[in-house]
């Protein structure tokens, strides 16, 4: 008989560490494989998973928006993203967002050029009248709307907007606050690298500002 030597027994150590060593590497493989590896049900449940705020196709579908919670912010959003998107006033009156209706038409006048979208507030919350004019001014790009504004906080804002949009300091005139109205001229004239229009300018520091700012510019470009 063989007599078991350690010889025998270094062999066998070896042979049993390397059989371990290569099981655990197995194992820890396919772990990590699965790992990576999102399951079915995972992948079925964000699939299944509705968002907070439906999104809504080109057919306007609002079924997703009667939906959600009646009279709720929620449903406000979804009805007046499905208005703005469409461009359609008409969707601001479905009764679930009735308390809603006014703040959906003013979104709507921001995108539109039908001014009839303000007739609402000729005898609904009349106080949003000139807000809506506004939105309508800046969306037709039609200064001759900002002048119907009696606010004249929301009239030169509507002049302003306008005149920066266009790059026309020509718009910034019929701004009652001498500082708004150089400012006005002043942010296009140095956006647009033009002292000429830093002319415009009555404050004479102001428009010394310009002319510098404009002169300073200039050296970086050339």
């Amino acid at each position: 008989m063989k007599q078991w030597n350690a010889g025998d027994s270094l062999f066998w150590f070896i042979f049993v560490g390397l059989s371990v060593a290569a099981f655990v590497a197995i194992v820890a493989i396919t772990m990590l494989t699965l790992s990576i590896r999102p399951s079915r049900t995972i992948l079925e449940n964000v699939v299944a998973t509705p968002s907070a705020i439906p999104s809504l196709s080109p057919t306007r579908d609002l079924s997703a928006c009667e939906r959600l919670p009646y009279d709720s912010s929620q449903q406000y959003d979804c009805f007046r993203d499905a208005a703005v998107t469409a461009k359609d006033a008409t969707i601001c009156n479905y009764p679930g967002i009735s308390n809603w209706k006014p703040l959906c038409l003013l979104a709507v006048a921001k995108v539109v050029t039908d001014e009839t979208v303000c007739s609402y507030f000729q005898d609904h919350y009349t106080t949003f009248m000139d807000d809506c004019q506004v939105n309508i001014a800046i969306a037709k790009n039609d200064t001759a709307w900002c002048g119907t504004v009696q606010d004249q906080r929301l009239h030169d804002e509507c002049f302003k907007k306008i005149a920066l949009a266009g790059y026309q300091p020509e718009l910034c005139a019929p701004i009652s606050d001498p500082q708004d109205r150089d400012g006005c001229v002043y942010t296009i004239a140095t956006q647009l690298l033009d002292s000429t229009m830093c002319e415009g300018i009555t404050d004479s520091e102001k428009k010394s500002s310009c002319q510098r700012y404009v002169e300073y510019g200039r050296k970086q470009i050339n």
